[in-house]
């Protein structure tokens, strides 16, 4: 079995699916295999953010989050609950240049990445992989 065939099992797995570390030099690999697997995968560049409302400003905009998004944490977990709007097989989320901000705010990435990995696990509920990737540098 080739790479992209196991990597495409891996993704397509629910149970697996969460919050994980990936080599930088591979991230493109992942959006590849998810598009394969027609997710809506995107790209968050947090690159230069240092506060929390620009971060979600910019994690609603890559998401498409509709407009009665509020731009707090309650909000974002309701968006992340439902994505009604962007119906796909799965979902991946790839957040890169994420230092700035987590130096700044470190509580705030880390309710972030709480509210991802909860999304994720509600949607491996529904049989449905919701995946949030950071780079690692």
């Amino acid at each position: 079995m080739n790479e992209s065939v196991e990597l495409r099992s891996v993704l397509a797995d629910p149970s697996l699916a969460g919050v994980s570390v990936v080599a930088a030099a591979g991230a493109s690999e992942f959006l590849a295999a998810a598009m394969a697997l027609d997710f809506a995968a995107v790209t968050v560049n947090l690159a230069g953010c240092s506060e929390r409302d620009e971060a979600l400003e910019r994690i609603g905009a890559a998401l498409k989050f509709p407009s009665w998004f509020g731009r707090n944490w309650d909000a974002l977990a309701d968006c992340l609950a439902d994505m009604s709007w962007w119906p796909a097989a799965g979902y991946l989320v790839l957040i890169e240049h994420p230092d700035a901000w987590r130096e700044a705010e470190p509580e705030s990435f880390d309710t972030l990445l709480e509210i991802i990995e909860e999304a994720s696990q509600a949607w491996a509920e529904a049989q449905k992989p919701f995946w949030a990737l950071l780079p690692e540098m």
